[in-house]
């Protein structure tokens, strides 16, 4: 990279930066919605919460954070909790709204979302540079198996994985971006870097729908679009009612569970809806808040008459619910 590069580099990475400007003086670009890759390999090259408004991001600490959290269980309910929440430390600055966070589980280069659940690593043989190229750090768990060739019990766990993933990013705060394909289990077989493979390992099959996971998926986006914790935009704020951050007891987090605690989770939004995760390797009850809770689709029927005050959280589970009033 010359040195007028690098000084070009430099200066994109300054919000007031006289092509940011040009954008805001624009009656049409100032008007569109504009995302951002935020990172290049250039010096100075991830730029992550670093654009102005009316910018949005990509923002690949959620897509982390996500992954390690129900894949691996290696990262905290605090941590989890901040990335739901819109990632304000990142942000919340120069009157950037949560949308600017674009969550993202995948994208068009990595693993599809079904083969963060199937692959340990890379399988990108099939482009000829001996698996070298992709990334190497994907935080993905096989469930017990490497590939696609298993068991009954690792596909269920598997299927679980991918619901969880998917309440996580469709229920989160900010604007969900969801890969194509990953609504109907599409996978390229652990090739995580297939876009030189214009064939039948990177084509959708428009006809698959891995056990009801488009219908899943899209009763999900109906259900966000029920909550006004998620489309009112607005940075949530300690009482505001928008959420409380709950422990498997039904109770206020403690400072310790935030840091240290299991991953046994709930999240109400909104004083009515209430997403109770158990991120563990085993089946734990949760005792639900004061009141009645009915299971909703995509995790019950909708005729579901079935009044709850406590669940009885799979390994690796998620469950939404709703107050009755």
């Amino acid at each position: 990279m010359t040195s007028r590069q690098c000084w070009a580099a430099h200066r994109i990475t300054q919000r007031d930066a006289p092509f940011f400007e040009a954008i805001r003086a624009c009656p049409l670009l100032s008007q569109v919605k504009l995302i951002a890759e935020p990172w290049d390999i250039g010096p100075d090259g991830y730029q992550v919460g670093r654009f102005p408004p009316p910018f949005a991001e990509w923002n690949d600490q959620f897509r982390d954070t996500a992954r390690r959290y129900w894949l691996h269980g290696d990262i905290s309910n605090g941590e989890f909790v901040r990335r739901f929440a819109a990632s304000s430390d990142l942000y919340q600055h120069d009157d950037r709204s949560p949308h600017a966070t674009v969550n993202l589980i995948t994208a068009h280069d990595g693993f599809t979302l079904w083969d963060v659940v199937s692959f340990e690593r890379k399988h990108n043989e099939a482009n000829g540079e001996d698996n070298r190229d992709g990334h190497g750090d994907n935080y993905s768990h096989n469930h017990g198996k490497e590939g696609l060739n298993v068991s009954f019990d690792v596909i269920e766990r598997r299927r679980r994985s991918v619901r969880a993933l998917l309440t996580t990013l469709l229920l989160s705060q900010g604007t969900p971006m969801l890969l194509a394909g990953d609504e109907r289990g599409h996978t390229q077989r652990g090739n995580n870097n297939a876009y030189c493979q214009d064939n039948a390992l990177s084509w959708l099959d428009w006809q698959a729908d891995e056990k009801g996971l488009v219908g899943f998926t899209a009763a999900l986006i109906e259900l966000r679009q029920r909550i006004p914790a998620l489309t009112a935009d607005r940075w949530w704020q300690d009482g505001d009612g928008n959420v409380q951050w709950l422990n498997a007891g039904g109770q206020p987090l403690q400072h310790d569970e935030w840091a240290q605690g299991m991953h046994r989770l709930q999240i109400l939004l909104s004083g009515r809806w209430l997403i109770t995760i158990n991120a563990t390797d085993t089946v734990n009850d949760i005792v639900l808040p004061d009141g009645e809770w009915r299971a909703l689709p995509p995790f019950a029927g909708d005729d579901n008459p079935i009044l709850l005050t406590v669940w009885h959280g799979p390994a690796h589970g998620v469950c939404v619910f709703q107050k009755q009033s």
